[in-house]
C-alpha cells in the first residue's frame, strides 16, 4: 500500500508544490483585495443590466502610466465629495443656488450667471464621478451618481430634448447625451440605454445642414465649441455601441466643418465662425479651437501620421496646459479637452508632461478648511457663466482622463 504524502517519505517535488500553491494563493489574495480599492467589487444597488452583457469593475488608482498616487486620489476624492455635498436631494447641481448647502454663515462663493444649465452642470458632475471610477453601481458615490442620472433622465421629453424652464443650448443636450452614453458604456445598464440613444439621436437630428452645431439649437450661426461637445456626444455613443441612426454620417460632416476653419498656412484652427452670443458665453481663442479640433480628429479616427492631426498636435506641444498662450485666459475647455486628447493614447513619451500638468492642476483646488475645501475657484474665461459647480466638475473631468475615461481612442 503506498504511504500518504504527510506521512510518508519526501517526494523530490513536495517543496516545488508548497510554493506554487502559495504563490497562487497569494496573486488570488492580492487580486481579490483590489489592491486597497475603495470601489467594491460588485454591485450593490439592483439593476437590470442588459442580457448577455458582463461588467466589470473599474481600477482604481491607476494613471496613463501605469503609475499610481495615492495623493492624487485623495485629493480628487475631497472634489467628488464636494460635489456630493452641493447636490440637491431630487439629484441636480443647482449652479446658481448651489451654496445653500452651506452653513448660513460660510456660504461657498462663485454661483453660475447663466440662468437654465443645471441639465448641462449635472451632466459635467456625472462625468467627473464616472472618469473616476463612480457610476450607480459601484464608488464611495454611486447614490450621487444614481440619483443625478435619475434627474437628468426626468428632463428629457419623448423626442430627446430637454423639458422648460431649461435653457435650449447645445451646451445642455449634448454634455447630457455624452453623461448618458459614457455612463451606459460603463455599466451597460438597461437604465442609461434608450435615454442615451434618444438624447444623442436628438443631436443628430438638430445639426445643421454643413454638419455643423450652433449654440442654441434655435440657432443658425454654427459654433466650434458647440461642434466639439456634439461630436464627443457622438463618439462616445458610437464607443458603446449605442444605436443611433446617421451617427457615422454626422461625424463625418462634422469634421468637415471642422477642417474648413482650420488656417492653411500655420495648421491653426479659427476660433468659432458663430455670431456674437450672450456675454456668458466666452468666445474660443485660437489655442482652444486647436485643441478642440485636435481631439475632434483623434475621435474621428484620423491616422496618427496625418498631417492635420500632426500640425495641430505641434502647435499644442508648446501650451503648458495650464493657463492660456501669451495673453489668453485660462480657459477650462482647453484643459478638459487637451487631458482627453493629449495626455492619453499613443502620447505616452510625454509622461513628465501629464505629471507636470496635473500636480499644476491640483495646486488650484482649495484646500483650506471650509465650504469651498475641495473645489475649484471660477476664474477661467467661462467661470463666470458657469460658477463653482462648473469649474470643480471640469477640473476633475480633465484630473480623470489620465486613467480612467478614454483610452481607447487610440485602439
Amino acid at each position: 500500500m503506498s504511504q500518504s504524502w504527510r506521512n510518508g517519505p519526501r517526494h523530490p517535488l513536495r517543496w516545488t508544490a508548497i510554493a506554487v500553491a502559495g504563490a497562487v494563493g497569494c496573486v488570488w489574495w492580492w487580486s481579490a483585495s483590489d489592491r486597497g480599492s475603495p470601489i467594491p467589487p460588485t454591485p450593490t444597488v439592483p439593476d437590470t443590466p442588459t442580457p448577455g452583457v458582463t461588467v466589470t469593475p473599474p481600477a482604481w488608482g491607476s494613471t496613463a502610466d501605469g503609475s499610481t498616487s495615492l495623493d492624487d486620489d485623495r485629493c480628487v476624492t475631497l472634489g467628488l465629495a464636494w460635489l456630493a455635498a452641493h447636490q440637491d436631494p431630487d439629484g441636480r447641481w443647482d449652479g446658481a443656488d448651489f451654496a445653500r448647502h452651506d452653513p448660513p454663515d460660510a456660504p461657498c462663493s462663485g454661483p453660475a450667471q447663466l440662468v437654465g444649465i443645471d441639465p448641462g452642470l449635472t451632466a459635467l458632475a456625472l462625468t467627473a464621478f464616472a472618469a473616476n471610477g463612480h457610476t450607480h453601481r459601484y464608488g464611495t458615490f454611486k447614490d450621487n451618481v444614481d440619483r443625478g442620472r435619475a434627474w437628468l433622465v426626468s428632463q428629457l421629453d419623448a423626442g430627446g430634448g430637454l423639458r422648460p424652464p431649461h435653457a435650449p443650448t447645445t451646451f445642455n443636450h449634448a454634455t447630457a447625451a455624452c453623461a448618458l452614453a459614457d455612463l451606459y458604456g460603463r455599466t451597460k445598464s438597461a437604465r442609461y440605454r434608450a435615454a442615451a440613444e434618444i438624447a444623442v439621436s436628438r443631436l443628430v437630428a438638430t445639426r445643421h445642414p454643413d454638419g455643423a452645431w450652433g449654440r442654441d439649437v434655435r440657432d443658425v450661426g454654427n459654433d466650434l465649441e458647440a461642434t466639439g461637445w456634439c461630436v464627443l456626444a457622438l463618439w462616445t455613443a458610437r464607443s458603446c455601441e449605442l444605436e443611433i441612426g446617421g451617427l457615422d454620417l454626422a461625424l463625418r460632416e462634422a469634421l468637415r466643418w471642422i477642417e474648413s476653419l482650420v488656417d492653411s498656412e500655420t495648421g491653426a484652427t479659427l476660433a468659432s465662425t458663430a455670431p456674437a452670443g450672450p456675454a456668458a458665453f466666452a468666445p474660443l481663442t485660437v489655442t482652444t479651437a486647436t485643441v478642440v479640433a485636435t481631439l475632434c480628429r483623434q475621435l474621428a479616427g484620423y491616422r496618427p501620421d496625418d498631417v492635420r492631426l500632426v500640425r495641430g498636435r505641434a502647435l499644442l506641444e508648446r501650451w503648458p496646459g495650464t493657463v492660456g498662450v501669451g495673453r489668453e485666459p485660462l480657459d477650462l475647455r482647453a484643459r478638459y479637452f487637451f487631458a482627453q486628447g493629449m495626455l492619453c493614447g499613443p502620447y505616452l513619451a510625454w509622461a513628465e508632461r501629464r505629471r507636470g500638468v496635473r500636480v499644476a492642476w491640483l495646486t488650484e483646488q482649495r484646500l483650506d478648511a471650509g465650504s469651498e475645501r475641495g473645489s475649484w475657484d471660477p476664474g477661467d474665461a467661462w467661470g463666470d457663466a458657469g460658477g463653482r459647480v462648473y469649474s470643480t466638475a471640469m477640473n476633475l473631468m480633465a484630473l480623470g482622463c489620465f486613467g480612467y475615461r478614454y483610452p481607447k481612442v487610440f485602439r
